[in-house]
Order: structure tokens, then sequence, then C-alpha cells
């Protein structure tokens, strides 16, 4: 959700839903955890008064480059490993 957000900023939660192929109760529930962890808000549609979009807020930003990073670093230790272990085994 977090990546969407940073990458769509302003979508409303029907747009957010379909992003994630969830339904939109699910959205909203998993968009809710976002909000009370302070990662997204809610705010008035610029273009509509009456339709909702969500943003990523600052410490939902860090947090998603937290998570980028780390799984950076994660990736790399994988790829050394596979690349030192290539050719062992053999079907």
């Amino acid at each position: 959700m977090l990546r969407v957000l940073d990458a769509r900023p302003g979508l409303m939660l029907k747009d957010l839903a379909t992003a994630l192929g969830m339904t939109e109760p699910a959205c909203t529930r998993m968009l809710d955890r976002a909000i009370e962890a302070g990662f997204a808000a809610k705010e008035r549609h610029p273009d509509n008064g009456q339709a909702i979009s969500i943003t990523l807020t600052a410490d939902g930003s860090r947090a998603l480059q937290q998570v980028t990073n780390a799984l950076a670093v994660r990736l790399r230790a994988v790829v050394r490993l596979a690349a030192r272990t290539s050719g062992r085994c053999t079907p």
C-alpha cells in the first residue's frame, strides 16, 4: 500500500483497492491500520469535495524507505549466496 501511495499520491479508495487487487472493505481495514500508524492520511479530494483522497505521510515515506533499504540488503545477500553456491547442486 505504501509503495502505491508513494507512486500515486491522492488516490481515492476505490482506485487504491483496484491497484492493490483488493475489495474496498479489505482495503479500508488495511488503510485504517496505516492511518493509525501515521503512515497515511485521508483528505478531501481537491476536485470532488465529497470524495476522499489518500496520501502517504512523511512517516509513511520514511517507513517505505526503511523497508525498501532492508529488502535491498537481504536481496543482495541472497544473490551473493546464490553466486557462491551456483553449480554445487546437481539434479
